[in-house]
Protein backbone atom coordinates (compact mmCIF):
# COMPACT_ATOMS: atom_id res chain seq x y z
CA UNK A 1 0.00 0.00 0.00
CA UNK A 2 1.20 3.49 -0.84
CA UNK A 3 1.45 6.30 1.60
CA UNK A 4 -0.17 9.44 0.26
CA UNK A 5 1.42 12.67 1.34
CA UNK A 6 -0.58 15.92 1.44
CA UNK A 7 0.11 19.46 2.56
CA UNK A 8 -0.74 20.18 6.14
CA UNK A 9 -2.74 23.20 7.18
CA UNK A 10 0.38 24.78 8.69
CA UNK A 11 2.32 24.41 5.43
CA UNK A 12 -0.52 26.01 3.45
CA UNK A 13 -0.73 28.91 5.92
CA UNK A 14 3.04 29.51 5.69
CA UNK A 15 2.90 29.61 1.88
CA UNK A 16 -0.05 32.03 2.00
CA UNK A 17 1.77 34.26 4.49
CA UNK A 18 4.86 34.39 2.23
CA UNK A 19 2.68 35.30 -0.77
CA UNK A 20 0.96 38.06 1.26
CA UNK A 21 4.32 39.53 2.36
CA UNK A 22 5.62 39.52 -1.24
CA UNK A 23 2.41 41.14 -2.50
CA UNK A 24 2.70 43.81 0.20
CA UNK A 25 6.26 44.59 -0.88
CA UNK A 26 5.63 44.56 -4.63
CA UNK A 27 2.34 46.50 -4.74
CA UNK A 28 3.78 49.97 -3.93
CA UNK A 29 6.66 49.44 -6.36
CA UNK A 30 4.28 48.39 -9.11
CA UNK A 31 1.94 51.30 -8.40
CA UNK A 32 4.82 53.81 -8.67
CA UNK A 33 5.73 52.37 -12.09
CA UNK A 34 2.10 52.67 -13.21
CA UNK A 35 1.88 56.29 -12.01
CA UNK A 36 5.18 57.09 -13.73
CA UNK A 37 3.85 55.62 -16.98
CA UNK A 38 0.71 57.77 -16.68
CA UNK A 39 2.80 60.92 -16.27
CA UNK A 40 4.95 60.04 -19.29
CA UNK A 41 1.83 59.40 -21.39
CA UNK A 42 0.32 62.74 -20.36
CA UNK A 43 3.61 64.52 -21.20
CA UNK A 44 3.60 62.94 -24.65
CA UNK A 45 -0.07 63.74 -25.24
CA UNK A 46 0.19 67.44 -24.34
CA UNK A 47 3.22 67.77 -26.62
CA UNK A 48 1.38 66.12 -29.52
CA UNK A 49 -1.63 68.43 -29.06
CA UNK A 50 0.64 71.47 -28.81
CA UNK A 51 2.49 70.57 -31.99
CA UNK A 52 -0.82 69.93 -33.77
CA UNK A 53 -1.96 73.45 -32.84
CA UNK A 54 1.34 74.89 -34.09
CA UNK A 55 0.94 72.98 -37.38
CA UNK A 56 -2.61 74.32 -37.68
CA UNK A 57 -1.27 77.86 -37.21
CA UNK A 58 1.50 77.29 -39.74
CA UNK A 59 -1.02 76.14 -42.36
CA UNK A 60 -3.84 78.62 -41.75
CA UNK A 61 -2.01 81.66 -40.28
CA UNK A 62 -4.77 81.56 -37.61
CA UNK A 63 -5.12 80.03 -34.18
CA UNK A 64 -7.93 77.51 -33.53
CA UNK A 65 -10.13 79.93 -31.58
CA UNK A 66 -12.69 81.09 -34.10
CA UNK A 67 -16.33 80.12 -34.37
CA UNK A 68 -16.22 80.51 -38.13
CA UNK A 69 -12.88 80.20 -39.83
CA UNK A 70 -11.69 83.70 -40.53
CA UNK A 71 -13.88 85.66 -38.09
CA UNK A 72 -11.92 88.66 -36.92
CA UNK A 73 -12.68 88.22 -33.21
CA UNK A 74 -11.65 85.15 -31.21
CA UNK A 75 -14.66 83.22 -29.99
CA UNK A 76 -13.45 80.43 -27.74
CA UNK A 77 -11.83 80.83 -24.32
CA UNK A 78 -10.80 77.18 -24.04
CA UNK A 79 -10.29 74.19 -26.26
CA UNK A 80 -10.71 70.79 -24.67
CA UNK A 81 -10.52 67.10 -25.38
CA UNK A 82 -12.83 64.30 -24.25
CA UNK A 83 -13.21 63.52 -20.56
CA UNK A 84 -14.14 65.38 -17.40
CA UNK A 85 -13.58 69.13 -17.61
CA UNK A 86 -11.87 70.65 -14.57
CA UNK A 87 -13.75 73.55 -12.95
CA UNK A 88 -11.32 76.04 -14.54
CA UNK A 89 -13.11 75.54 -17.85
CA UNK A 90 -15.62 78.37 -17.37
CA UNK A 91 -16.49 80.32 -20.49
CA UNK A 92 -17.10 79.43 -24.07
CA UNK A 93 -15.17 76.52 -25.45
CA UNK A 94 -14.89 74.10 -28.30
CA UNK A 95 -13.62 70.58 -28.68
CA UNK A 96 -10.07 70.24 -29.97
CA UNK A 97 -11.40 67.62 -32.38
CA UNK A 98 -13.73 70.18 -34.04
CA UNK A 99 -10.90 72.62 -34.67
CA UNK A 100 -8.07 70.23 -35.50
CA UNK A 101 -9.71 67.15 -37.03
CA UNK A 102 -13.17 67.96 -38.37
CA UNK A 103 -12.87 71.61 -39.43
CA UNK A 104 -16.32 72.24 -38.03
CA UNK A 105 -15.65 76.02 -37.84
CA UNK A 106 -15.22 75.79 -41.62
CA UNK A 107 -11.76 77.24 -42.10
CA UNK A 108 -10.88 77.77 -45.78
CA UNK A 109 -9.55 74.57 -47.37
CA UNK A 110 -8.03 76.12 -50.48
CA UNK A 111 -5.50 78.85 -50.99
CA UNK A 112 -2.17 79.71 -49.45
CA UNK A 113 -3.46 79.66 -45.87
CA UNK A 114 -5.77 76.66 -45.92
CA UNK A 115 -6.86 74.15 -43.31
CA UNK A 116 -4.93 70.99 -44.21
CA UNK A 117 -6.02 68.76 -41.32
CA UNK A 118 -6.57 66.46 -39.76
CA UNK A 119 -3.89 67.57 -37.30
CA UNK A 120 -4.45 64.95 -34.58
CA UNK A 121 -4.77 61.25 -35.33
CA UNK A 122 -6.74 60.75 -32.09
CA UNK A 123 -7.14 62.29 -28.68
CA UNK A 124 -8.28 60.50 -25.57
CA UNK A 125 -8.72 61.61 -21.99
CA UNK A 126 -5.65 62.16 -19.90
CA UNK A 127 -4.56 59.06 -17.91
CA UNK A 128 -6.78 60.11 -14.99
CA UNK A 129 -9.95 60.52 -17.09
CA UNK A 130 -9.82 64.33 -17.39
CA UNK A 131 -9.82 66.53 -20.48
CA UNK A 132 -6.71 68.06 -21.91
CA UNK A 133 -7.30 71.80 -22.04
CA UNK A 134 -5.85 74.80 -23.89
CA UNK A 135 -6.32 78.35 -22.60
CA UNK A 136 -7.30 79.35 -26.12
CA UNK A 137 -8.28 82.95 -25.41
CA UNK A 138 -4.56 83.66 -24.94
CA UNK A 139 -3.90 82.46 -28.50
CA UNK A 140 -5.27 85.82 -29.57
CA UNK A 141 -2.31 87.51 -31.33
CA UNK A 142 -2.55 90.59 -29.08
CA UNK A 143 -2.29 88.55 -25.85
CA UNK A 144 0.92 88.64 -23.81
CA UNK A 145 -0.09 85.64 -21.68
CA UNK A 146 1.38 82.16 -21.81
CA UNK A 147 -0.58 79.48 -23.67
CA UNK A 148 -0.63 75.95 -22.27
CA UNK A 149 -1.89 72.57 -23.39
CA UNK A 150 -2.49 71.18 -19.95
CA UNK A 151 -3.51 68.06 -18.05
CA UNK A 152 -4.74 68.57 -14.49
CA UNK A 153 -2.49 65.68 -13.43
CA UNK A 154 -3.22 63.06 -10.78
CA UNK A 155 -5.19 65.40 -8.48
CA UNK A 156 -7.61 66.43 -11.28
CA UNK A 157 -7.29 70.14 -10.45
CA UNK A 158 -5.63 72.75 -12.67
CA UNK A 159 -3.06 74.37 -10.37
CA UNK A 160 -1.40 76.51 -13.05
CA UNK A 161 -2.86 79.99 -13.48
CA UNK A 162 -3.98 80.57 -17.06
CA UNK A 163 -3.38 84.32 -16.80
CA UNK A 164 0.42 84.29 -16.41
CA UNK A 165 2.59 86.61 -18.45
CA UNK A 166 4.76 84.76 -20.98
CA UNK A 167 8.02 86.04 -19.50
CA UNK A 168 7.27 84.74 -15.99
CA UNK A 169 4.97 81.78 -16.61
CA UNK A 170 5.63 78.67 -14.55
CA UNK A 171 3.88 75.33 -14.31
CA UNK A 172 2.40 74.74 -10.86
CA UNK A 173 1.29 71.81 -8.72
CA UNK A 174 1.10 68.41 -10.37
CA UNK A 175 -0.09 69.81 -13.72
CA UNK A 176 1.47 68.39 -16.86
CA UNK A 177 1.73 70.84 -19.73
CA UNK A 178 3.27 71.84 -23.02
CA UNK A 179 3.70 75.56 -23.57
CA UNK A 180 2.72 76.77 -27.05
CA UNK A 181 3.76 80.39 -26.59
Amino acid sequence: MRCQRAFTLIEILIVLAIIAVLAGILTPVTMSYIEGARIVRAQNDVEVVGKAILSFNEDTALWPIYQNGGDAEPYYNILYGPGVLPSESNGSGDRLENQLNSNIPNYPTIGEFAWRGSYLSSLNTDPWGNSYMVNASELNPSSTKAVWVISAGPNGIIDTAFSQERSTAVLQGDDIAYRIK
